[in-house]
């Protein structure tokens, strides 16, 4: 007869190793949601400087490759709150 597998125990409490591991998780998570606020900073100050209606080429692949790289940084914020949220670090 197949034997059956011990369910995995689970440690009810945290112990002080997890609790470490959390709060480094919880740093990098921060400080990488800092990077992002100030690359994004950055590059809306720099969109705002391009011409909204651009002329040259030049000038038109700048403001295309400024708005995506602005969208990737948007979702890596996004997806960064979203995780400290349901860590429930912020709320």
């Amino acid at each position: 007869e197949p034997q059956a597998r011990a369910p995995q125990q689970m440690e009810p409490y945290a112990t002080a190793a997890s609790l470490q591991a959390r709060m480094e998780q919880t740093g990098r998570m921060e400080n990488q949601l800092m990077q992002f606020s100030l690359e994004k900073q950055s590059l809306e100050s720099k969109l705002a400087r391009i011409p909204s209606h651009p002329k040259t080429r030049r000038e038109r692949e700048e403001r295309s490759a400024v708005e995506h790289r602005l969208g990737q940084v948007d979702k890596a914020i996004s997806q960064i709150r979203f995780s400290l949220r349901d860590m429930h670090v912020i709320e």
